[in-house]
């Protein structure tokens, strides 16, 4: 069966936020007054408004002597400099791995800005291990430390200097063997607020009592109840006989946290392998399917250029056949005229239009088939406004047929294939000479704006305009919204228009009032 194991919880959720802070220059008087009155285990040391250290009990013990004397010490001499300090959302396992690295019993726990938000102790982690923590069986012998033990004879002093070795946080005081009380860094904080200079004074005169001890046979549970039932730090470790065999503490409970963390670390360590081999597995596929799409396109190239090949040689082959239609019709009306009659030079001319629309759907054909890009190669950039203004001449006489006219704004340079380029502004271009108004002189507008990472160009105008029900339907091949005639097309046109913004990585669209007329807006890379 799967280990059950805890979950990482982030520090603002266990954190102490009640913190109390001084400055510097306080005194070690006052700072006992402080932490004796208000039972805590820790200051912040506060300069314009972030922290710079932390005084601690184990602080005081250390450094009794100087504080008993009177010298005045303050807390700037005391302090921890520079403290540990982490953020809120830091989770408790990698917090308890700083301590454990740094052998601290307290993190300053900082928000976004540096300022204090909260501390963290041993007390806190005891206080949010739950339920899970203590359901696999620990009794108290597995996790219990040494104890020093001192005499109830012994010197107060010597007590005290016993007391600032380290890994010294308890001393359990005897009388003929048997533990009767403790000594802690709270009591020390407390006497030497008292009790100033210590001399004279014996440790089974001061000691706490009565004394709370635990069975080493007790479960690690039962100890962390004992220790929250009498608001107590130690537990002292007793035999039947009474005598002090280990100390317990908070310090002791929270060092069960390393094989969570172990545990944590392999779960973590268990899912990124789970992750990878996912990742590996997806990768294979990809590349499996990336080997199937390559073929896929390979096959879909080659059937692009059967059919590029076959639209070459039909319009070759369709051309040919219209232009004959075309002479002989005309040449008919030049020799036999008028031995055909009205009717049959009507009928003649019809041919001759329908010949000619032939060839230019032909035309336009070849050219949607015909590649929009020029294979091979790294593309100049070119210059729109060059492109424009050869269209234009191009289109000399439609434009000065219709009384047209055309305002060109500034335009870029982009790198397309010039041909194309042309293409693309001959249709829309056409395309609004075409369907202009009755009785109305046609006036284009052609633009660009910089999007950033693209050109937004625009076609615009006076036009019949397009209804917004066929708006997507004009870009179709061999799509026409109006029956052969002056405004008839080959219906190619704008699908062409289409096929080279797409292949370029830009999209076409039509804005505006169809009252008005339209714009034909387009994108392309830069």
């Amino acid at each position: 069966m799967r280990r059950q194991t805890m979950r990482a919880v982030p520090l603002s959720q266990i954190m102490s936020t009640a913190v109390v802070t001084v400055a510097p220059h306080t005194t070690m008087a006052e700072a006992l007054d402080i932490l004796s009155e208000r039972c805590i285990s820790c200051l912040v040391v506060e300069e314009d408004a972030r922290p710079v250290g932390i005084v601690t009990e184990r602080d005081v013990v250390k450094c009794y002597d100087g504080v008993e004397a009177g010298t005045q010490l303050t807390v700037a001499q005391v302090m921890t400099s520079t403290p540990l300090s982490v953020p809120a959302d830091l989770d408790h396992f990698e917090a308890f791995k700083l301590m454990k690295e740094h052998r601290f019993r307290h993190l300053v726990v900082t928000d976004a800005d540096g300022r204090v938000a909260g501390v963290v102790t041993e007390t806190d982690f005891v206080r949010h291990l739950g339920v899970d923590f203590y359901v696999r069986p620990k009794d108290v012998r597995a996790v219990m430390a040494p104890v020093a033990t001192a005499d109830e004879n012994a010197s107060l002093h010597g007590v005290l200097s016993l007391l600032a070795q380290p890994g010294i946080y308890c001393v359990a005081i005897e009388s003929q063997g048997r533990a009767v009380g403790i000594l802690t860094e709270r009591d020390a904080v407390r006497l030497l607020r008292q009790h100033s200079p210590v001399d004279g004074l014996r440790a089974g005169e001061v000691m706490g009592k009565p004394l709370h001890t635990i069975a080493p046979s007790a479960s690690l549970l039962d100890a962390t109840e004992a220790l929250r039932v009498h608001a107590i730090r130690h537990l002292v470790v007793v035999d039947d006989d009474g005598v002090a065999s280990g100390v317990i503490s908070e310090h002791e409970i929270v060092q069960g946290l390393e094989s969570e963390y172990v545990v944590h670390l392999e779960r973590i360590i268990a899912e990124k392998n789970e992750a990878l081999a996912a990742l590996g597995q997806a990768h294979e596929m990809l590349a499996e399917q990336s080997q199937a799409l390559s073929g896929t396109v390979a096959e879909l190239e080659a059937t692009h250029e059967e059919l590029r090949e076959f639209a070459r040689v039909a319009s070759h082959d369709l051309a040919e056949p219209s232009r004959l239609v075309v002479s002989f019709c005309q040449l008919l009306l030049r020799r036999h005229g008028s031995d055909l009659g009205a009717e049959g030079r009507e009928l003649a001319h019809f041919a001759i239009d329908g010949a000619r629309r032939m060839r230019r759907l032909v035309q336009d054909l070849a050219v949607y088939a015909a590649p929009s890009t020029e294979p091979g190669g790294k593309l100049e950039p070119v210059s729109l406004l060059v492109v424009v203004s050869a269209v234009l001449d191009l289109l000399a006489e439609e434009v000065k047929d219709a009384h047209a006219v055309v305002d060109v704004g500034a335009l870029p340079s982009v790198a397309l294939a010039r041909m194309s380029l042309h293409e693309l502004f001959r249709h829309l271009i056409a395309n609004a000479l075409i369907y202009r108004r009755d009785g109305v002189s046609p006036h284009i507008r052609i633009g660009a704006e910089d999007m950033g990472d693209c050109w937004r160009l625009w076609v615009e105008d006076n036009g019949i305009g397009i209804d917004p029900v066929y708006r997507d339907d004009v870009f179709r091949l061999f799509t026409r919204l109006h029956p052969p005639g002056p405004r008839s097309g080959t219906g190619a046109g704008l699908a062409i228009v289409k096929r080279i913004v797409s292949d370029a990585g830009g999209r076409i669209w039509i804005e505006g009032d169809p009252a008005q007329g339209s714009t034909f807006v387009f994108t392309l890379p830069k």
